[in-house]
């Protein structure tokens, strides 16, 4: 079954026809044998693999090239939002390798509580 092109209409400026041709994908036969947890830390497993060699041209290994990146404060401390592969490898490179060898994990906890 194809998929139906998507038509916009722009009448504030005239009538603008926009046909934009939406991919297809294959009709999932079940979820039920999926196991979500163990897709994601596949995947994180993955992603903190090619962090940690500190290449960020392995990022196309888990990310997609249309991605979305938000650090949050994760890795770089950089809140902007970025588009796109490429942008995002620009962004890291450089970067990865002060990142350490478990980019992902959390540190060790103090034993001594501060409060």
């Amino acid at each position: 079954m194809a998929a139906e092109p998507l038509v916009a209409i722009a009448p504030a400026a005239g009538i603008h026809t926009h046909i934009v041709d939406l991919p297809e994908f294959p009709t999932a036969k079940s979820t039920k044998d999926i196991d979500a947890a163990a897709v994601i830390q596949q995947w994180l497993h993955k992603f903190e693999e090619v962090l940690s060699i500190g290449d960020a041209s392995r990022l196309k290994e888990v990310l997609h090239e249309e991605c979305w990146w938000r650090d949050a404060l994760a890795l770089t401390w950089d809140l902007r939002t970025l588009h796109g592969l490429d942008k995002v490898r620009e962004m890291l490179d450089g970067k990865l390798e002060k990142l350490g060898e478990s980019p992902t994990q959390p540190p060790p906890q103090s034993k001594k509580t501060v409060y």
